[in-house]
């Protein structure tokens, strides 16, 4: 087996194998035009109810990544968010990925004064899961000529907010 779509650490959701390097360098090689969807719970109200998230991340040797001003050293990452529902002091969101960097919505959402729950690295206070509000939902892309999606259902534990 060889990954094609991982997941942070304690983010639940869809994982892709291929069974031959070939299959996982066609996958990867098509990855831009692979749609990617992810459900979250941030911390507090965000600023619009949907936006689009433009930023230049820079992974540092330590594997840390942060937003940059400098176009030249970051690669530019763009999430679009759309919140679905607003509880308290969470906000639950549905998030579409349109590049693929590491941490990518963690960075960016926390960038932004919302981190996402139980996300200590990007500055999270709460963590009322146990774990990551991260969860990847829906990942569809071409295979053998016709559309594929993956889609799971909504994480029992986010129902314990939303």
């Amino acid at each position: 087996m060889f990954i094609v779509h991982r997941l942070d650490k304690e983010t639940s959701g869809i994982v892709i194998f291929a069974k031959s390097p070939d299959k996982k360098l066609s996958l990867q090689n098509d990855w831009t035009n692979v749609k990617r969807e992810y459900l979250c719970i941030v911390e507090g109200k965000m600023p619009k109810k949907h936006d689009v998230l433009k930023d230049y991340l820079i992974e540092t040797k330590a594997l840390d990544v942060f937003v940059t001003q400098d176009k030249k050293r970051g690669k530019l990452a763009i999430t679009e968010y759309e919140v679905l529902e607003t509880k308290g002091k969470y906000s639950l969101l549905k998030i579409n990925i349109k590049t693929g960097r590491r941490n990518q919505i963690r960075v960016q959402l926390a960038n932004i004064g919302n981190p996402i729950i139980g996300d200590k690295k990007y500055g999270s206070k709460s963590n009322p899961l146990k774990r990551l509000g991260l969860h990847a939902n829906l990942v569809e892309f071409k295979h053998k000529g016709k559309m594929l999606t993956l889609e799971t259902k909504y994480p029992r534990d986010f129902a314990k907010l939303f």
